[in-house]
């Protein structure tokens, strides 16, 4: 045993002698001075070397003294060190203390980006100082789902909090994963603290609350990790535990509990709960490189150029900061024949199957795969909260609690049973949107499970369900588009009532799409795959919100799948026309190039053989073809396609039909001779406005075009013809005073 020396002093309490170690003994044994004995042989400093806290704490002088200093200035050398004199003492056989801190095993060192998180339960843990009354919950619970990193985080804080020496009448850790009830958790617990054959207790409830209270009144403050306490808060199991936590509060008062869940406790006032959120993206990163095992592969991830890296923040933005399954994918990235670069840039396109490393053997098997991580919850949820469960996977854009939104695709019972998913720790819920979500991989794991059942039924129906969402909402972003329609609106008579009921109609619809956005693009997606028509429904819903606001991207990608999905000529050349125009929007020149060149072939093709149905099509390619080398200089390219969109269209008009693309090619066309070829610019006004002349005064939209071209004559005119001013401008004047009187002023 340790030799026993009494340590007081007036500056400091009676202390244990373990705070040295065997060397100091056996140097003071060996005739090694005190003070050198002291300085090799202190156990642990830890940061503002505490040994000499107890006697001398910082602050008190501008010098910084040794341990050992700033006890001989306390004066506890006397009765600590003169008793001693080197070479008298005995060391027989020493035997360490029992361990302050009693931990599980580690599966790991990273604590990445878990800082804040650390300060903030660490404070929720601690007692009150200086006598002030503590009303703290005296158990703290990390909840949230399996593999989000509680036991990591409540590892961690446990470490911290034994660094700066609280709790100092011990920090231990217990894994209740395999505890079977209450009864068996009090006897685990007597058996991390120290108490001897605790299995043979006949009540070891009540040991275990004397057995604290002792600690608590001998050392001070004692502090319980119980990691993975699920199984103990079951329906028939959790009454036990609960009964078992509250005694023990009640017999222990230094006493605090720290837990690890996948769900709230709900021990009735006792706790204060804590979700662990994931990882934030650059952490996330880090994390996932840190986890490769294989040095030379951390190695080349670490070099890769920036065009390859970004497949990195890919897959990671894809595992949705959720560090279990940023630890699989790092244990799936391999050296091998497939090269390290293009196995990062295929891996966000198949993020299900990096949620597993079946040849970790260092792991629990909860800890080698995500599913069999997530079934030890999904197994404790009843029959009809799994199907909705698995049904969330196809709306990543979450569930909104307070709209009927998405009663007619789950059922008006959903809310009820999503809660059962939230309460299980598989779900997350947002207060302030009323919004359930999952964490990516956690869908993922859903989607597995959906397909392997009602899967495929279930897909059409979402399919059709946006689409005809979307359709519904795009019409009442502006319903004047349609006057059919309009009228099953029933709006007031009163034009300001009926101005402000439309307002609210298009208001109410952007905020129906913006909320349900990622949920009709994951729709619009499934629809492509198992019902084109479906999908072509919900991409024609979405055109109008996507440009009031401005979603290039989202519409450029759009404009590519249905260019992909396309199954027939006519489809696709229109779908390349329109791509041609969302990449020119982007500023891809080349890509929207080579999408209107192949749109006008097809076209061209489709209107030998048909030319009244495909003409308009021919005339559309052109159109896009010159807009485009209009926009970086290529004026002599744009200009032949200007030309070519207006011969398609008098070709068109030949055939009885409206003339207007011959209109918009002349207008198109004059814009890009510009000043330089006034009289070129004046023809082609002159054979848009020779078709319409006739035609002008049978409807609004056609003198409106009639008014615009003779604008553009007048400012022509003006520079190379000033008489004939005043025949158009009459001509203007007239056209314009009717349009008037058919609606609002030009």
């Amino acid at each position: 045993m340790l030799p026993t020396f009494p340590w007081r002093s007036t500056a400091s309490k009676k202390r244990p002698s373990q705070l040295f170690n065997e060397g100091f003994f056996r140097g003071l044994a060996g005739g090694v001075e005190a003070n050198t004995a002291f300085h090799t042989g202190v156990d642990r400093l830890r940061l503002d070397d505490v040994v000499g806290e107890i006697a001398w704490p910082d602050g008190m002088e501008d010098f910084a003294p040794s341990p050992y200093e700033r006890l001989q200035s306390a004066g506890a050398e006397t009765v600590v060190f003169d008793a001693i004199q080197p070479g008298e003492l005995e060391v027989g056989s020493l035997t360490a203390p029992p361990p302050r801190h009693r931990k599980i095993i580690r599966g790991d060192e990273f604590l990445l980006g878990r800082e804040a998180e650390v300060v903030i339960v660490a404070e929720h843990l601690l007692p009150a100082e200086g006598g002030l009354v503590d009303h703290k919950n005296r158990l703290v619970n990390l909840h949230g789902e399996g593999g989000i990193g509680k036991t990591r985080l409540a590892q961690a804080l446990c470490d911290l909090l034994e660094d700066y020496r609280h709790f100092p009448g011990g920090i231990f850790e217990i894994d209740c994963e395999p505890v079977p009830d209450a009864n068996q958790l009090a006897v685990t617990m007597l058996q991390a603290i120290g108490v001897a054959s605790a299995e043979q207790i006949p009540h070891p409830a009540e040991m275990l609350a004397a057995a604290l209270q002792e600690i608590s009144n001998s050392k001070g403050d004692v502090l319980l990790m119980l990691d993975n306490v699920d199984p103990l808060f079951d329906a028939d199991k959790g009454v036990e535990t609960c009964r078992l936590l509250k005694q023990l509060f009640t017999d222990c008062p230094s006493l605090r509990i720290l837990t690890t869940c996948r769900r709230q406790l709900q021990l009735g006032g006792y706790e204060s709960d804590f979700l662990v959120d994931p990882l934030a993206p650059q952490i996330a990163v880090s994390l996932f490189i840190q986890s490769i095992p294989d040095q030379d592969v951390r190695n080349s991830v670490q070099s890769l150029p920036p065009e390859s890296m970004k497949h990195v923040f890919e897959l990671v933005a894809a595992l949705g900061g959720h560090p279990l399954s940023i630890f699989l994918a790092a244990h799936r990235i391999v050296a091998g024949f497939e090269p390290i670069a293009q196995q990062l840039e295929q891996a966000p396109k198949s993020v299900a199957k990096f949620l597993a490393a079946p040849d970790l053997v260092g792991v629990p098997p909860r800890q080698r795969s995500l599913p069999a991580s997530l079934n030890l919850s999904y197994e404790l949820l009843s029959e009809r909260a799994q199907e909705i469960f698995r049904k969330s996977s196809l709306l990543p854009g979450g569930l909104y609690r307070h709209v009927d939104t998405l009663d007619q695709l789950l059922g008006d019972d959903w809310r009820k049973w999503i809660e059962e998913a939230h309460k299980i720790g598989l779900l997350r819920y947002e207060q302030e949107d009323q919004r359930f979500w999952l964490l990516n991989p956690i869908r993922e794991y859903a989607e597995l499970l959906l397909n392997g059942g009602e899967g495929n039924d279930f897909n059409v129906a979402v399919a059709n369900h946006w689409a005809e969402f979307a359709s519904l909402q795009n019409f009442l972003l502006n319903p004047a588009q349609n006057s059919q329609a309009m009228e099953k609106l029933d709006l007031p008579e009163d034009t300001e009532e009926k101005r402000k009921r439309l307002a609210q109609f298009h208001s109410q619809a952007c905020a129906a799409l913006m909320s349900e956005e990622a949920n009709i693009l994951s729709g619009y997606r499934i629809g492509l795959a198992i019902d084109v028509a479906a999908g072509r429904r919900t991409a024609t819903g979405l055109t109008d919100y996507l440009k009031l606001y401005d979603k290039r991207q989202t519409n450029a990608w759009i404009a590519r799948s249905m260019v992909e999905y396309s199954d027939n000529p006519e489809t696709r050349a229109a779908a390349l026309n329109n791509l041609g125009s969302m990449l020119s929007d982007l500023g891809d020149r080349e890509g929207a190039l080579d999408a209107a060149r192949e749109s006008s072939e097809i076209s061209r093709k489709l209107a030998e053989a048909h030319p009244e149905a495909f003409l308009p099509d021919v005339a559309t390619s052109p159109n896009n073809l010159g807009n485009i080398p209009s926009k970086t200089g290529a004026r002599d390219r744009a200009l032949d396609c200007f030309r070519e969109v207006v011969e398609t269209g008098e070709r068109y008009h030949a055939l009885g039909r409206n003339p207007a693309h011959i209109m918009g090619g002349s207008i198109r066309l004059a814009d890009c001779l510009g000043e330089e070829n006034d009289q070129e610019s004046l023809a082609a006004l002159d054979r848009a406005a020779t078709p319409l002349e006739p035609i002008h005064t049978q409807n609004r939209a056609t003198l409106g075009d009639m008014i615009e071209v003779n604008q553009r004559r007048i400012a022509l005119l003006e520079r190379m013809e000033p008489s004939k001013v005043r025949n158009v401008a009459s001509e203007l004047e007239e056209q314009r005073n009717r349009y008037a009187e058919e609606g609002e002023p030009v």
